[in-house]
């Protein structure tokens, strides 16, 4: 199962959409997006408020994921991560013999969230109010650690991308199966690197001066 994670407007749908998780993994995966279920009830029943939806959409989210889980077939699900509910899901499921994949997005600072929110709102997209996404901007990267540290697969992304819009989200940490936690930019996104610093037997990438690298094990 895969864990599409991050804060609100990182960018996840995007990556999700782009057929990121088929080239990587060499397969389809059932995708579930929570706010595409929300917005589908709200078009259904506008009498319904946001909350209300939000609700419904959540209890037809887990009731597809545990019928995906009961099957024994590969899902995607979006995610903020900004609460524990997926940890003891993790735990259950990797029991259960899933592997757990984690693609967790994030950006430079909460005011990027906002401002990336802002332009969707002015395509046609979804608002989220200003302090939950502060909030949530500073919950899911406290829960980051905890979720790479299981993951048997994970991929951690700055989508910032400041310049032209052919940039690319930077990869600053990556975790192939059996292996450890690497992160690449140690300096270029210093609150992921300090909350991935408790993952244990991490490696970190060192630049030399003369532009060759080594890995070096963090204490943590």
């Amino acid at each position: 199962m895969w864990l599409i994670a991050g804060p609100n407007g990182s960018g996840k749908s995007t990556i999700v959409e782009d057929g990121f998780i088929e080239r990587i993994s060499n397969q389809g995966v059932r995708k579930i997006n929570p706010d595409l279920i929300t917005r589908d009830l709200l078009t259904r029943d506008p009498s319904m408020s946001q909350r209300e939806a939000n609700l419904e959409a959540m209890r037809e989210v887990d009731g597809i994921v545990d019928q995906l889980v009961s099957l024994g077939e590969s899902f995607a699900i979006e995610t903020v991560l900004s609460t524990d509910k997926y940890k003891p899901r993790v735990e259950k499921w990797q029991k259960r013999g899933f592997r757990v994949a984690l693609i967790f997005v994030t950006l430079a600072t909460p005011q990027d969230s906002l401002a990336r929110i802002q332009i969707r709102v002015a395509q046609g997209g979804h608002d989220v109010p200003a302090d939950k996404v502060i909030a949530r901007w500073d919950r899911s990267l406290k829960n980051l650690a905890w979720f790479a540290s299981r993951a048997d697969f994970a991929m951690v992304f700055d989508n910032t991308v400041p310049g032209n819009v052919e940039d690319e989200p930077v990869v600053l940490a990556s975790k192939e199966i059996g292996g450890p936690l690497i992160l690449h930019h140690p300096h270029l996104h210093p609150r992921v690197r300090d909350e991935l610093r408790a993952v244990p037997g991490i490696v970190e990438e060192v630049e030399e001066a003369n532009g060759s690298s080594f890995g070096n094990v963090s204490p943590g």
